[in-house]
């Protein structure tokens, strides 16, 4: 016998556990010849389903891994998924042997082997839906498995182009510091330039005022000595340029 065929009792419903007459009528015919061979079609088309199920589920599993990893609710929904279909690969796989079992038990009573073959096509029919059904899920959380990788690939452009554009603002803000603080020097060194000019043009000034103020006073004792009209000029003259030597500091105080 293959792996994973049970030889069963006459009037024994696999599933069920207890033993039912219920479908032996008497009149019931025989499987032919063509039926076994459609049924042995039928087992040989649901062991190749089966494994390239088995195959996808595996490929959905790393997904699922995948998805954890990312975190959020599509990993715990395609593990529900994974374990609903898994589940019907398992009873697809023992309804497979159970048909295979009859195909081999096929010398027992031929009214008992006909009952026993209907369930078991309606069985296998119903698991083929199921089969068709959890290959749906798989096809759709393998289009989220595609989703997640392709959000992944965006974020990760985003986070690259996000730290090119943060490298860049740090080089901008770095070279902004060192022109600001160029420029603070020159600055500095502007200002104590004018600090020191104005020193010198307030002492050049206060000097050219004592000197006029001396020659003021000796215009007035000329002036009052001598009460010339030379005198007077000597004093109006001195007195004009005291004057002008006046707002010329005080413009120069001012320029500074």
């Amino acid at each position: 016998r293959r792996r994973g065929a049970v030889r069963t009792r006459p009037g024994y419903s696999p599933g069920t556990g207890s033993v039912s007459m219920a479908g032996a009528a008497p009149e019931a015919k025989p499987p032919s010849a063509a039926e076994v061979d459609a049924l042995r079609k039928k087992v040989a088309t649901l062991s190749a389903i089966n494994g390239a199920l088995r195959d996808e589920n595996d490929e959905l599993r790393r997904a699922v891994e995948e998805a954890s990893l990312t975190g959020g609710t599509a990993g715990s929904d395609a593990e529900r998924r994974l374990a609903d279909a898994e589940e019907a690969i398992a009873s697809l796989t023992r309804q497979r042997d159970e048909l295979e079992a009859l195909l081999l038990d096929r010398s027992e009573d031929d009214s008992q082997a006909s009952s026993r073959l209907a369930d078991a096509k309606r069985r296998a029919n119903d698991r083929e839906k199921e089969l068709e059904r959890s290959a749906r899920e798989i096809g759709a959380l393998q289009g989220e498995r595609r989703k997640l990788e392709l959000a992944s690939a965006d974020a990760r452009r985003e986070r690259d182009v996000a730290e090119q554009k943060l490298a860049r603002a740090e080089e901008t803000a770095r070279f902004a510091r060192e022109r600001s603080d160029a420029d603070a020097r020159d600055a500095e060194a502007l200002i104590e330039d004018l600090r020191r000019r104005l020193t010198r043009s307030e002492r050049d000034a206060k000097a050219e005022r004592v000197a006029l103020l001396t020659q003021l006073e000796a215009a007035q004792t000329a002036t009052a000595a001598a009460l010339g009209e030379e005198a007077q000029t000597a004093v109006a003259d001195a007195e004009a340029r005291a004057a002008k030597a006046e707002r010329d500091a005080a413009a120069a105080r001012a320029a500074a």
